[in-house]
């Protein structure tokens, strides 16, 4: 049970301040929560930073077409999430794990046919959600790994 509600919190939590705990002894393992919470923020933010330059270095996306494409959707995710949020780089208050996965979720790269390649179309595997797939289960991963124990005073 703790361990679903931790997962809870960090997820969707978007900080201290805006949690009241009128004097129950709960401070500390929000904090910690919500410091697992702030460790996602440069996780998601540095992958998609090493992703856009993986694009530009040509090591990933299905072939340059689809690279220039997923680069300028990219870039258009970046300037949506900056008016959206604020600075994408730092800023942690006020905003959820989850509404930051669910908003790169929605970036989904336009279908496209390729009228080099005969009969083949845009792959649904080449888009910012799942190739940043990998990054939201190790967040998902890391935030299943709260358990009361963790936060338990250790006997001496």
């Amino acid at each position: 049970m703790f361990s679903s509600m931790a997962q809870l919190v960090m997820e969707h939590g978007e900080g201290l301040e805006h949690v009241e705990t009128n004097d129950l002894p709960i401070a500390t393992i929000l904090e910690k929560l919500d410091k697992k919470r702030q460790w996602s923020f440069p996780v998601v933010f540095n992958q998609l930073n090493h992703l856009r330059g993986e694009l530009l270095q040509g090591r990933m996306g299905c072939n340059r077409k689809c690279r220039d494409m997923l680069v300028g959707r990219l870039d258009a995710a970046k300037n949506e999430m900056n008016k959206k949020f604020g600075n994408w780089d730092r800023k942690h208050k006020g905003i959820s794990v989850g509404l930051v996965v669910s908003t790169l979720d929605s970036y989904a790269s336009p279908k496209w046919r390729d009228p080099d390649e005969k009969g083949r179309v845009h792959s649904r595997d080449c888009s910012i959600k799942s190739l940043m797939q990998p990054t939201f289960n190790e967040i998902k991963e890391e935030f299943k790994k709260a358990k009361l124990t963790d936060f338990q005073a250790k006997k001496v």
